[in-house]
């Protein structure tokens, strides 16, 4: 079985540059949405649910993997080599953090 994910990263040290150009001012509610969606949306093709909760200055992720999940650094590894290197490159950071 594929272990969980947990890990945090700084309000300020995450690329608002991967967010919908209207909502990357940080600290906003549409900042704290589209965040939300992309945490998703990166681990949706893994299988599982991904959990994103704000503290002050923080956004903590946790990745709960269901019994037929991927594993995300496979995904990454295929992102890359389709060309997606932006989103296999933040997926492997990601990972890398944990």
């Amino acid at each position: 079985m594929i272990e969980p994910l947990d890990f945090t990263i700084g309000v300020r040290d995450f690329d608002p540059y991967l967010l919908p150009e209207d909502s990357r001012e940080v600290g906003t509610e549409a900042f704290k949405q589209a965040v939300v969606a992309y945490y998703a949306e990166q681990f949706t093709p893994c299988g599982g649910q991904a959990i994103v909760a704000f503290a002050a200055d923080a956004i903590h992720v946790e990745w709960v993997p269901d019994e037929i999940a991927n594993d995300p650094l496979d995904y990454a590894i295929s992102l890359l080599s389709d060309g997606k290197l932006d989103e296999g490159a933040t997926l492997l950071r990601v990972l890398h953090s944990r």
